[in-house]
């Protein structure tokens, strides 16, 4: 590939700085031919030039020596033949008459042409008429040992060429691989310690270029994954103590009895049944939660009244709210129905819930408001109750699954920590919002945002 390149710049060299020489041989030619029709006259035609040749070198500037009756006049002095075997221009012209007739010059240069060799033709006019032409020998190529001699230095001066590039080329590319193969390498360690179970990898990130965006994109999952393992790490240590508790106390009553130290009575197969009661409203809401996780199959229904809907859901609290004397109070107008889509039966659960929450921590002779607002599209629900509050620190995380403010008084209350993180799974399946402020009545707010209508 190398020799091509040489050979092709060679050749292209050669050809254009002959080309170059014959266009300047040309031009030379056309200024001696609009000198050389003065010498001219109709009825001796070139016999002046023919006496006196020496008005070729006169009419383009050259020395002034005449040669009487000499038909090949010796030119201005030149320089002897190149070593291309390029000879003068004055050994390769000649003046032709108007039919072709050699009249001055080397009669030689027209009987013969070598290879690589051509004739080149200038008109001389007068009155736009040809009364003769200017023959110039030019060569093709330039050839012969001056042309040898270059295209040596050509040779070797493209191959040291090539060959620094080719060494500087090697030596970018190795620097770009190694680069590029370094975060590349950095990712396989990676992907194998995440197949090992080792989330604790990490790439250092250098650059803007699309890998260090891959190697952000990639930590950025290692974090996603770590956070998952813990969160499935407590999550898993909290159900087990959870479930733990009352199976613990289960046990001890059991044994108890059989031990004989209590006796059947009603008071403790009650508690024993209250805890059962306990355990399987803990199955059943982690049930509800892993059916959650899964995904919702909505059953969105058009035209649901939430007024009419939350009413039904304060009457079936109705009697737990009593036993504890607690009034609740509804600011909003049951009577003119708010139609929105929802699934009804998740909403009902999730109002459940939530008077559910109120009843079991609100004190007793306490209070709890139901507001309901209709704004453009949406619906925003406040359910709010009376103290115990909640701290600042408890309110972002109260929809934690499992979390509790106080552990022993919830547990105690029938409270499995769950209930809502299913408030904020159903609220946000419909597209909506849940958070959790203080309340001007001493305890909890629960703030929900609905969308009339749920986009597919």
């Amino acid at each position: 590939m190398l020799f091509v390149l040489t050979y092709f710049i060679n050749s292209s060299f050669q050809r254009g700085l002959q080309d170059f020489t014959n266009n300047n041989e040309i031009a030379l030619a056309q200024e001696l031919a609009n000198n050389l029709k003065q010498y001219y006259s109709p009825s001796e035609k070139w016999r002046r030039l023919e006496r006196e040749p020496h008005l070729i070198a006169s009419s383009i500037g050259g020395p002034s020596r005449p040669h009487a009756r000499d038909r090949h006049p010796s030119p201005p002095p030149v320089r002897e033949p190149e070593a291309s075997g390029l000879q003068p221009i004055w050994q390769r012209l000649n003046i032709l008459d108007q039919n072709g007739r050699a009249i001055i010059g080397p009669p030689e240069n027209l009987r013969h042409l070598e290879d690589g060799q051509h004739q080149a033709l200038v008109e001389i006019t007068r009155d736009d008429q040809v009364i003769g032409y200017i023959s110039i020998i030019q060569m093709d190529e330039i050839s012969g040992p001056l042309a040898e001699s270059f295209f040596k230095q050509q040779t070797t001066h493209v191959s040291t060429i090539a060959s620094i590039t080719v060494l500087l080329s090697f030596l970018i590319a190795l620097f770009l691989v190694r680069r590029f193969l370094k975060p590349l390498r950095a990712l396989s360690k990676g992907a194998k310690s995440i197949e090992n179970g080792d989330l604790d990898f990490y790439i250092e990130k250098s650059g803007n270029d699309e890998l260090s965006d891959l190697i952000g994109i990639f930590n950025g999952v290692v974090e996603t994954l770590r956070k998952q393992k813990t969160l499935r790490e407590q999550w898993l240590s909290d159900i087990s103590h959870e479930l733990r508790t009352p199976i613990t106390v289960l046990r001890s009553e059991l044994e108890a009895l059989q031990d004989g130290i209590r006796s059947p009575e009603p008071k403790y197969i009650d508690s024993l049944h209250q805890q059962i009661i306990t355990l399987g409203q803990l199955v059943e809401d982690l049930h509800q939660l892993s059916l959650y996780d899964i995904g919702f199959n909505l059953n969105v229904k058009n035209n649901v009244d939430i007024h009419k809907l939350i009413d039904s859901v304060i009457v079936q609290n109705s009697i737990r709210l009593e036993q504890k004397n607690i009034t609740l109070t509804k600011h909003y107008n049951h009577s003119a129905p708010l139609l929105t889509s929802c699934d009804d039966r998740l909403l009902t659960q999730l109002f459940v819930n939530l008077l559910e929450n109120s009843a079991r921590y609100t004190s007793d002779n306490g209070h709890v408001s139901i507001e309901v607002t209709d704004i453009s599209d949406s619906i925003i629900i406040h359910v709010e109750d009376s103290d115990p509050g909640v701290p600042d620190a408890s309110l972002p995380r109260l929809f934690e699954r499992l979390y509790r403010v106080d552990k022993s008084r919830s547990r105690s209350s029938g409270g499995s920590g769950l209930g809502l993180s299913i408030c904020k799974n159903i609220v946000e399946a419909h597209q909506g919002h849940i958070t959790a402020d203080h309340s001007e009545l001493g305890g909890l707010r629960i703030i929900i945002a609905l969308p009339k209508e749920i986009k597919s």
